[in-house]
């Protein structure tokens, strides 16, 4: 059973309206909640996309522990036919009866995005962000800058009761960003960062399972550019011009490269499939169905390109060669805006405006892949206080403090 109906008559009336309607009645669930028991045997994990990115590390994690066996996990997602079944864990969909009933009892809600309007007192509401901060947001982003916006921050924001962040550094940045207290900021690893410290070869593996074939001395190139607010058909454009390019695929030919792109999940929509012997697309939905997240492939890549993504951050781990291709870096600064500028400074690698540029940073990158080693260790451990596979460990340990986990 869903609320589609309401929303949709809902949508008739004036903003102004809908936000009033919205924002009362989730407070008032929210107080209503209270009375309702919650189960300390129940977490509800929210992540986007779907069962993925830090909260499905952390239930992997815990579905290996023995304590948590009688344990009960709850996935929202947008369509429950993708993940089947798993034991102790149930999937709701968005949107229905069932997801807010399931949120209701819940006593741990965890998310990569943001914690439900109608997360009650009795309720711990732990925000583990789906990025390093990097591009401006929450208290930074114009478009909250109006009473109604700062409402929505304010509501939004009280509902978190800890923020899990990834160094001392990172901290601030969280507590500036969102206006949390540093005290509610908990430096234990980003969860997803610790499937960067599997072998290569295993990632190589799934890699060449998910797209079918073998990759045999092959150098392989990630291209994950992030989300365009001000025009989600960039980043189509940028890769239809890669493609059609003939100097840029009889280079991939030489180096024999392979160039994977994976779009942003809400651009996947724009994204045609391709795939030939040297470029290929891979989307979140492929990878959903192969019960593979990004970070189970990620360590596979020799070359990073990017943008103004935060996966770079991440990928510092691996401190392996960077590009940044940003033909519309002044268009993103005025419209999104980033918090760490000016860019040069914190983007540890090659930077290109065009085609041309971008062959000559790769050129770079396989020749001589220390070039901007000191920048990237630099940043590092700015960035990250752990360099090891046990951010889930840290995150189930402060919760769980009995929990006693052991590799």
């Amino acid at each position: 059973m869903k609320w589609g109906i309401f929303h949709r008559v809902i949508g008739l009336f004036p903003q102004r309206f809908k936000f009033f309607v919205v924002f009362v009645g989730s407070h008032l669930l929210a107080v209503i909640s209270i009375l309702i028991p919650k189960d300390s045997k129940r977490i509800m994990l929210i992540s986007y996309p779907s069962f993925a990115g830090n909260m499905r590390y952390i239930y992997e994690r815990m579905k290996e522990l023995e304590q948590f066996r009688d344990y009960k996990f709850i996935w929202p997602v947008e369509n429950k036919g993708v993940f089947g079944k798993r034991e102790n864990t149930k999937f709701v969909m968005y949107g229905t009866v069932e997801y807010l009933w399931q949120l209701l009892r819940s006593k741990y809600i965890f998310s990569s995005q943001r914690i439900p309007y109608w997360k009650a007192k009795n309720q711990i509401g732990v925000m583990i962000w789906h990025a390093v901060p990097g591009k401006r947001g929450f208290w930074f982003d114009k478009r909250y800058q109006s009473w109604v916006g700062r409402l929505i921050l304010k509501s939004t924001l009280r509902k978190i009761d800890y923020v899990v962040a990834t160094s001392e550094f990172t901290k601030v940045l969280f507590s500036a960003i969102f206006h949390i207290h540093p005290e509610k900021i908990l430096v234990l690893g980003m969860p997803r960062c610790d499937a960067l410290f599997k072998e290569k070869g295993e990632a190589l593996k799934r890699l060449e399972s998910l797209l079918g074939s073998k990759i045999k001395n092959r150098r392989i190139v990630f291209y994950l550019p992030t989300f365009r607010d001000y025009d989600r058909r960039v980043t189509q454009e940028l890769f239809t011009n890669l493609v059609k390019d003939q100097k840029f695929r009889e280079y991939l030919e030489q180096r024999k490269a392979l160039f994977i792109f994976k779009p942003h999940p809400h651009d996947e929509v724009f994204v045609k499939k391709y795939s030939d012997e040297y470029i290929r697309v891979i989307t979140n939905h492929e990878l959903m169905e192969a019960g593979l997240t990004l970070y189970d492939i990620l360590p596979a890549a020799d070359i990073l390109v990017t943008d103004y993504s935060s996966v770079f951050r991440d990928y510092l781990l691996l401190n392996r060669p960077v590009i940044f291709y940003i033909p519309d870096k002044k268009k993103y600064c005025e419209t999104r805006g980033l918090v760490l500028e000016p860019f040069e400074l914190w983007t540890p690698g090659d930077k290109a405006k065009t085609v041309e540029e971008l062959l000559k940073a790769l050129d770079e990158a396989f020749e001589n892949p220390k070039k901007w080693e000191k920048e990237r260790l630099w940043l590092r451990d700015l960035f990250f206080k752990y360099k090891d596979d046990r951010s889930s460990d840290r995150v189930i340990e402060y919760f769980w403090p009995l929990s006693s986990v052991k590799k």
